[in-house]
């Protein structure tokens, strides 16, 4: 049980990486190197894409597929945590955030209209902290070892290893701070602004240092890697926006005006994109790039020309290196009669259901853990 709570379905090599001494631990075989081979540019931004339809992609329907393996991942759904072994865990509520925290759970629950609470729970569902007024923000590096939460004010990183908590930044000394991410050494990536409520430019904080990763220029984060490259607007208009993809050193490497990406893998090597506009009622655009940022290894687009909407895409984790977990919801029915379905997407296009199909309301979304 302690073990699927600390894995959090990352493979091992990765894992055994996190608290090693810098000097002696392996470096990875080879960074990741991405590419905008149809040199994408900035923009006007009245020619900025608003969708992907009419270019004769396929949709992905999974209403469609057949049922595979259960999920590596754990997840919840309403207030039931589903582990990679197959026991399920009784939340005693339905969780919006779930976090790795020591031998159990960080939890985020809501308890009034925009209002929730955080609580730590044991490896059992047992409650050790109870719930404290908090947003609901949080964030776990791809290793399962550093975790970063909102505790009032102040954006904490949390070692699940050393058990030990420290501040990163505070609403004293930095307006706002929204968090981003946290990489597999622990750094912590948010946003801050000069106004309250305008958290547009990044920061990084490494080993108690703060650093501003665009001096100069505004820059939001929107994605973290495991290995620390970051995703940073480089243009927004009401039409959409462009993104460029920075190495660990701050180089940019490549961009695109025709996605947003969401999400790296494991071994920072793939990203998972949705569209590069999103209404708020769902994403109908889902590709996953690797090397080029301008040609998508595969691409989903789930309307048609003549206006068919298909379920869409909700939130999306990496499984392993070569799977991605996609949350999926048809409204086709009603908001009150949705189904949810766990698509599981293969780096070699092959797509199956990781779990049964479940009805219920729009309240009933999966939350994956991290």
């Amino acid at each position: 049980m302690v073990a699927a709570v600390t894995l959090v379905g990352v493979p091992t090599a990765v894992l055994s990486l996190a608290g090693s001494d810098p000097d002696t631990a392996p470096a990875p075989a080879s960074l990741p190197t991405f590419v905008d081979s149809g040199n994408e540019r900035l923009l006007p931004e009245d020619q900025l894409p608003v969708n992907r339809s009419r270019l004769g992609l396929p949709a992905l329907e999974p209403g469609t597929l057949e049922r595979g393996a259960d999920t590596r991942v754990p997840w919840a759904q309403g207030g039931v945590l589903h582990l990679p072994d197959g026991e399920q865990l009784n939340l005693d509520a339905p969780t919006r955030m779930l976090l790795p925290y020591d031998e159990g759970w960080l939890l985020g629950e809501q308890v009034g209209d925009g209002e929730y609470a955080t609580r730590i729970v044991d490896a059992d569902g047992t409650t050790l902290a109870e719930p404290e007024i908090s947003p609901e923000v949080g964030a776990a590096s791809g290793n399962g070892r550093y975790v970063s939460y909102l505790e009032g004010d102040s954006l904490v990183m949390h070692d699940n290893t050393t058990g030990r908590s420290q501040v990163v930044a505070s609403a004293e000394k930095e307006l706002e701070p929204a968090l981003v991410g946290v990489d597999d050494e622990g750094a912590v990536y948010f946003n801050v602004g000069s106004e309250p409520g305008m958290t547009n430019d990044g920061r990084v904080w490494r080993n108690g240092t703060t650093t501003d990763l665009s001096p100069g220029t505004e820059q939001r984060i929107t994605v973290v890697s495991p290995l620390g490259y970051t995703v940073r607007i480089v243009k927004m208009s009401d039409f959409g926006g462009c993104y460029a993809v920075f190495d660990p050193e701050g180089t940019e490497q490549a961009r695109t005006c025709t996605h947003n990406p969401k999400v790296f893998s494991p071994d920072g090597a793939s990203v998972a994109m949705g569209p590069n506009y999103g209404d708020g009622a769902g994403d109908l655009n889902l590709a996953i790039a690797g090397e080029d940022w301008s040609h998508p290894a595969h691409e989903w687009v789930n309307y048609t020309d003549a206006g068919v909407q298909q379920p869409t895409f909700s939130s999306m984790v990496w499984e392993d290196d070569e799977h991605l977990l996609v949350s999926m919801v048809d409204f086709s029915q009603g908001m009150e009669k949705t189904t949810w379905y766990l698509v599981r997407v293969g780096l070699d296009g092959t797509t199956e259901l990781a779990a049964d199909p479940i009805a219920g309301d729009q309240d009933t979304g999966f939350e994956f853990a991290g």
